[in-house]
């Protein structure tokens, strides 16, 4: 029996992407490194890497270990995933880069915390309420 195409290999699955974000984003809630994850399940933090950008699968077995190792159900991972998103997707055909990143929010909210003045926090709140609101 043949083994699968190298074209159907070459690019992640939405799904593979989507589970590594997940994962990503649990290990980040939780303040835990790439590291201590791989030392807790058996693995290289190269392969948590892998496994975060969506680029190496994550077996059913791995996927068990990291839940019980982040503390989430199994569902955690696909807790995102679109329904609409057919079976053999690939990553870039169904990514949303309209999504801010853990990192990206981190940032803004460090910055707002920079802002000394009150006054200033609360004009730029309703700023940014403001443009939300136009954008809908």
């Amino acid at each position: 029996m043949p083994g699968p195409s190298k074209a159907r290999s070459e690019k992640a699955h939405a799904i593979d992407h989507l589970v590594g974000q997940q994962l990503r984003k649990r290990r980040l809630e939780l303040g835990l490194t790439q590291l201590s994850v791989a030392e807790a399940i058996g693995v290289t933090f190269q392969q948590i890497q892998k496994y975060e950008r969506g680029s190496n699968r994550i077996v059913a077995s791995r996927l068990y270990d990291l839940a019980n190792t982040l503390n989430v159900p199994l569902e955690y991972f696909f807790a995102e995933a679109q329904e609409d998103t057919p079976p053999g997707a690939k990553a870039d055909e169904v990514a949303d880069d309209s999504t801010p990143t853990p990192k990206e929010t981190r940032n803004l909210i460090n910055a707002y915390y920079e802002i000394a003045d009150p006054a200033l926090r609360k004009k730029l709140i309703e700023l940014v309420r403001s443009v939300s609101a136009s954008k809908s």
